[in-house]
């Protein structure tokens, strides 16, 4: 949720505007233009490796998001929830009306329903809104428990969480990290490590991101390897090259407990920094607006997600393939930004009109 820009910590706003532009990354790399398989790393095995990197080093960013949140902790208040949902309100149904005029999309009970996530888009702000709804209740048992308690819950939840979703999917209701449950894990991690003592979180903030880089240089080479060796050994069988097409993508999840050490991490590498940036605040304060605009189901299939596909095809995923992307994402980076500039122009002027009545 928003706060003053006086009372923000840039360290923590810049982490912020970095995790939302992972998430451009994510969707730009995997999500738009599919995941490298054998084919594809037998053809061209550099670029295919640097899918896989650049995608370990942005898959941290939900986690870190969430794990923001825990660090600070959420103190539910009816004036800030209702600003968050008038955000979400105002980019769906915004973007949905003007889709409208323009003709790129239809009026139906589907596009009414996805203004108010009734569908299974926008999965992330109904997982966020449960983790709002609950934080009272986590927030609770962190002030009585013990230390120790805290350290045993989150030992035995993220082995359940590793065998029971990772590993096999048998507990559904995790959603392989796209669920309030994961994000329930995050939070509390987030404050117990906020206060811990231990050696582990407390490194210099150099050693914290080179732990998060050596952490995503391992991911990658985990999801990489395998197809290495599936084409050394000349191995044609079906069932093995599907069989490394899954574990190469379950290594891209958002509960592989590698990915959340390394989105960890990268928090603590940010908590370290101390400096104050007005900038860096102001776009901070505006950086969620970037997540609900390019994800607006109006515009991420229709207008993201074909326009990485057409530069990727023209370009190719060399150097010049990353200077487009990098550059389109950053222009929907600014563009998401600004319009959130009217967001909070008509949010300011319902709190006045709410006064005066």
């Amino acid at each position: 949720m928003e706060c003053k820009v006086s009372q923000r910590q840039s360290n923590f706003e810049a982490l912020r505007i970095l995790a939302m532009f992972l998430v451009l990354v994510v969707h730009a790399d995997y999500y738009s233009l599919g995941a490298p398989d054998l084919v594809d790393v037998k053809a061209s095995p550099l670029s295919s490796y640097i899918r896989m990197f650049i995608e370990s080093l942005s898959i941290v960013c939900v986690n870190v998001f969430v794990l923001i949140s825990g660090w600070f902790g959420i103190h539910p208040k009816v004036k800030n929830f209702c600003k968050f949902i008038f955000q979400c309100l105002f980019f769906f149904i915004g973007i949905y009306l003007i889709c409208l005029l323009l003709q790129s999309a239809e009026f139906s009970l589907k596009g009414i329903a996805e203004c108010f996530s009734l569908t299974k888009s926008g999965w992330f702000i109904k997982a966020y809104i449960g983790l709002y709804i609950l934080s009272p209740v986590l927030n609770s048992f962190i002030d009585a428990a013990s230390g120790k308690q805290i350290k045993f819950f989150l030992l035995f939840f993220y082995i359940f969480q590793t065998l029971y979703s990772w590993l096999t999917e048998a507990a559904v209701y995790f959603e392989n990290g796209y669920s309030t449950m994961s994000f329930v894990g995050l939070y509390v991690l987030a404050r117990y490590v906020r206060t811990s003592k231990e050696k582990i979180f407390n490194y210099s903030a150099k050693i914290d991101f080179i732990i998060y880089a050596i952490i995503s240089l391992f991911i990658s080479l985990c999801a990489f390897l395998p197809y290495v060796t599936v084409l050394c050994l000349n191995i044609g069988n079906y069932k093995i090259i599907s069989l490394v097409d899954i574990i190469s993508n379950r290594i891209f999840l958002y509960n592989n407990p590698l990915v959340i050490v390394s989105s960890l991490y990268l928090l603590l590498g940010f908590s370290k920094l101390k400096f104050v940036n007005n900038f860096i605040n102001w776009v901070g304060a505006s950086s969620f607006a970037v997540f609900l605009f390019h994800t607006n189901p109006n515009l991420c299939d229709t207008f993201f997600k074909p326009i990485i596909q057409l530069i990727y095809n023209r370009t190719g995923y060399g150097v010049e393939s990353l200077i487009f992307i990098f550059a389109f994402l950053i222009l929907i980076f600014i563009i998401a930004v600004l319009l959130d500039q009217f967001r909070l122009l008509c949010w300011k002027y319902l709190s006045v009109v709410r006064k005066s009545q």
